[in-house]
């Protein structure tokens, strides 16, 4: 196999490693500066991202992640990675929530947060996420939008199962 050869890309295997392992490899990348993708696993973060989806993080930078914008975490205690949405801010630690979720996940320290989500890939859609170098204003009220859709989302889930558990026939015998 030569570097020009067109067709090179589909004849490299994938590789597989443990959440351990992924963890610890993209922390190092992103201490370089670069940006790392990987396939994503899981249901927490859908629709938004969907499990197999391919996700690009980059690092954070100067600037902190801000509520709506979707981060990875390693959360104290554990060795994993987690990819979920930052909710909040409550003394200097950030809340996190998978988008498929009802709770929430403890506050984590600004130093657990190892990168931000700045592309998502997926066989039928490539959704454009803003640019947090360069317009970071708009990356913010882009992300605090996304986060109202999110809640309005859960809000409407919790309203229509409470109308059919209210108008649900009474169990008879």
């Amino acid at each position: 196999m030569t570097h020009d050869d067109p067709t090179a890309h589909r004849q490299i295997g994938s590789l597989s490693i443990s959440s351990t392992g992924l963890g610890d490899l993209l922390h190092a990348v992103l201490e370089k500066g670069a940006s790392f993708r990987f396939r994503a696993a899981g249901q927490s973060m859908q629709p938004a991202i969907r499990d197999r989806d391919i996700i690009t993080v980059s690092p954070t930078g100067r600037r902190p992640p801000c509520p709506g914008e979707i981060v990875v975490v390693r959360p104290p205690g554990t060795t994993r990675i987690i990819v979920h949405r930052v909710v909040g801010v409550r003394r200097g630690r950030y809340v996190i929530r998978g988008d498929n979720r009802r709770a929430i996940d403890a506050a984590v320290p600004p130093d657990r947060i190892i990168g931000v989500v700045t592309r998502i890939e997926a066989a039928r859609r490539l959704p454009r996420l803003p640019d947090r170098v360069r317009h970071p204003r708009w990356c913010c009220v882009f992300w605090r939008l996304r986060l109202l859709a999110v809640n309005a989302r859960l809000f409407l889930r919790r309203v229509r199962r409470f109308v059919n558990r209210m108008t649900r026939p009474p169990f008879r015998r």
